[in-house]
């Protein structure tokens, strides 16, 4: 069943925002946010809107200058991960004979935080224990997105910003034998594996094939949240339907 997202219109540029689900709304423009506690270390994070204004989602437009100096966005391209860090950018102070901190910035702006994109970010030891990060942009309304999933490795999310179980997506639903998901908690991964699914055969005194599933069909992706998932052989699109209506 889809959802109606309660939501508020740009006005005289103010940006409302989105979270829960409600009888009826009617609105356009919708901007919504999601907000994360972001751990010391690892995260494993997606953004779920567009830019409001239509510019590319780089890190200085969706996260711009909310995290500590020295954090590092991880970006998986099939083979290795690109990165942009958060740095301080510095200049030569001719009166002082050294360099002098001018500006922050992130040092790389060819990544793309676009919705349905997982990412690491990878916030420095000396950090406090904690950093909120809030991502924020204008809410998806396509009716549906297309993420191109190839063999091995890829790093992705939902295109859409609500939770949503597993094996209710397009992507779960295309499972072959082999595939396998992976959901970063904060420390290890959960998994869950597309596998045969076998039960004892009195006739033959053996286990027989019944059936092909998730063994773990209780994982739900949730809202910022991204994920590893490893397609056994060949290449797909992934077409995920849009799950509320605005």
């Amino acid at each position: 069943m889809k959802r109606v997202l309660m939501t508020a219109v740009v006005a005289a540029g103010v940006c409302g925002l989105l979270a829960i689900a409600a009888d009826e709304v009617t609105s356009v423009n919708a901007v919504g946010y999601v907000k994360q506690n972001l751990q010391r270390g690892l995260n494993l994070v997606r953004e779920d809107f567009l830019t409001i204004d239509g510019a590319d989602a780089t890190p200085e437009k969706m996260i711009g200058d909310q995290l500590p100096i020295d954090t590092t966005i991880y970006m998986w391209n099939g083979a290795t991960y690109d990165k942009s860090t958060y740095m301080e950018i510095e200049e030569f102070d001719p009166g002082s004979g050294g360099f002098v901190v001018v500006d922050t910035n992130w040092n790389n702006a060819s990544l793309m935080l676009d919705p349905g994109a997982g990412f690491w970010v990878r916030i420095p030891p000396a950090a406090p224990e904690t950093t909120e990060l809030t991502l924020l942009g204008e809410v998806p309304n396509n009716p549906t997105s297309t993420i191109p999933i190839g063999e091995g490795l890829n790093l992705v999310g939902s295109p859409y910003p609500v939770d949503v179980k597993w094996v209710d997506t397009d992507l779960a639903q295309q499972g072959e034998i082999g595939d396998i998901l992976y959901v970063w908690n904060g420390a290890t991964y959960d998994k869950s594996t597309y596998m045969e699914i076998e039960e004892f055969d009195p006739g033959s005194g053996g286990f027989v094939v019944v059936d092909t599933n998730w063994n773990d069909t209780n994982i739900t992706i949730k809202v910022g949240q991204g994920f590893f998932f490893k397609k056994a052989t060949g290449a797909t699109d992934w077409v995920e339907t849009r799950p509320y209506d605005l």
